[in-house]
C-alpha cells in the first residue's frame, strides 16, 4: 500500500492525509490536495545547472587559453 501511495503522489499530485485516517482506495477522490508537484524543485535545479553550465565551460576554456598564452610568452622570452 505504501508503494501505491508513493507512486501515486509522485506522478499525480501530492495529498495530505493525517496519520489517523485510512488511505483511500484508487477509485476514491482525495479532498486534501496540495497545489504543487513534488518534482518541480528537481526540474528547477536541473534548469539552474544547465543555465550555469555555459559559464563553467567558458571559464575552463579561457583558463586553459590563458595558460597556453602564458607558456608561449614564457618560451619566447
Amino acid at each position: 500500500m505504501r508503494d501505491y501511495t508513493d507512486n501515486m503522489c509522485w506522478i499525480k499530485n501530492t495529498y495530505y492525509i493525517p496519520m489517523d485516517e485510512v488511505i483511500p482506495n484508487k477509485d476514491e477522490d482525495i479532498e486534501t490536495e496540495i497545489n504543487y508537484y513534488q518534482w518541480v524543485p528537481i526540474v528547477l535545479i536541473v534548469q539552474a545547472l544547465l543555465f550555469y553550465l555555459p559559464y563553467m565551460v567558458s571559464a575552463l576554456y579561457f583558463l586553459q587559453l590563458q595558460n597556453s598564452v602564458y607558456r608561449v610568452r614564457e618560451s619566447a622570452a
